[in-house]
C-alpha cells in the first residue's frame, strides 16, 4: 500500500503544474457559458431534458465545482486531477479483484498514472468526460468481479448503477456488458482446453450468465437507440 500511495503522490506531482491553467477551447461553452453549470434551475432542467449532448454526470460535476469556486479554473482543474486519482484507485481495485499479482498490478497502475495519453483528459477541463466514464466503468466491472468472487447478488446494484453513470458521463460507458462477457468467456475457455476451447467457452459463458446478459445488453441497446435515433431527432 505504500507503493500505491507513492504512485498516487507521483501522479499528483506530475500533473500539479496543470492546476495553473485557464479555460481553453470547449471549456468556455461547456463551463463558463453553460447555464446548466452556473444556475441550479437550469442544471435541473438539463438533467431531465434529453438532447444530443446529454452527459448529465459531467455537467453535474461542473455545477458542483462552480458551487465551490465559481468560475475559478483552479477548482475545475483540481477536480480533474482528483478524478484521475480515483480512476487509479478503481483500477487498482479491479486488478486485485481479478487476481493479478501485486508487482504486475503496480506496474500497470504506474504506467497508466503518468502515461502521456492521459494529458488531454486530466489537464483539459472538457476532457473530464473520459475520466468520469472510465471511473464508473471500472467500478461497474470491479463490482462484477466482487460478485463473481463472493456470489452475493447485492453486488449487482453497483454494477447496474455504475453502468448507467458511465454511459451518462460519456457514451463509451456502453462497453460494460462487453467487458463482463469477455471476462466470463476467457474464464470459461480456460476450463475447456483444446482447439475448440474458445468456442465451447463462449457457449458455456453465455449459458451460465444468460440471466444477467439479457437485461444488460437490452439496457445497452436502449442506450444506443437513444444516442443514435432519439437524441438526434430531438
Amino acid at each position: 500500500r505504500w507503493w500505491l500511495a507513492g504512485i498516487l503522490l507521483l501522479t499528483f506531482l506530475v500533473y500539479l503544474p496543470g492546476l495553473e491553467y485557464g479555460f481553453v477551447f470547449d471549456d468556455h461553452s461547456l463551463v463558463e457559458e453553460d447555464p446548466a453549470v452556473t444556475s441550479l434551475p437550469a442544471a435541473v432542467h438539463h438533467l431531465v431534458t434529453l438532447h444530443v449532448g446529454y452527459r448529465p454526470v459531467r455537467t453535474l460535476s461542473y455545477a458542483l465545482d462552480y458551487a465551490v469556486g465559481g468560475r475559478d479554473p483552479f477548482v475545475f482543474h483540481l477536480s480533474n486531477l482528483l478524478y484521475h486519482l480515483l480512476v487509479l484507485l478503481a483500477l487498482w481495485w479491479v486488478l486485485r479483484e481479478a487476481g493479478l499479482a501485486m508487482p504486475l498490478t503496480l506496474i500497470v497502475l504506474g504506467a497508466l498514472a503518468i502515461h502521456p495519453v492521459n494529458i488531454d483528459a486530466v489537464t483539459y477541463i472538457s476532457g473530464r468526460r473520459d475520466l468520469l466514464s472510465a471511473l464508473f466503468t471500472l467500478l461497474a466491472f470491479g463490482s462484477f468481479l466482487r460478485f463473481r468472487r463472493s456470489g452475493r447478488m447485492l453486488w449487482w446494484v453497483p454494477v447496474i448503477a455504475c453502468f448507467g453513470l458511465a454511459f451518462l458521463s460519456k457514451e463509451m460507458g456502453i462497453v460494460v456488458p462487453v467487458l463482463i462477457l469477455l471476462y466470463d468467456w476467457i474464464r470459461a475457455a480456460a476450463e475447456a482446453p483444446g482447439p475448440s476451447g474458445p468456442v465451447r467457452g463462449l457457449f458455456r459463458a453465455v449459458r451460465r450468465g444468460l440471466w444477467y446478459y439479457i437485461p444488460m445488453f437490452l439496457l445497452a441497446a436502449g442506450m444506443a437507440a437513444y444516442k443514435l435515433w432519439i437524441a438526434p431527432a430531438s
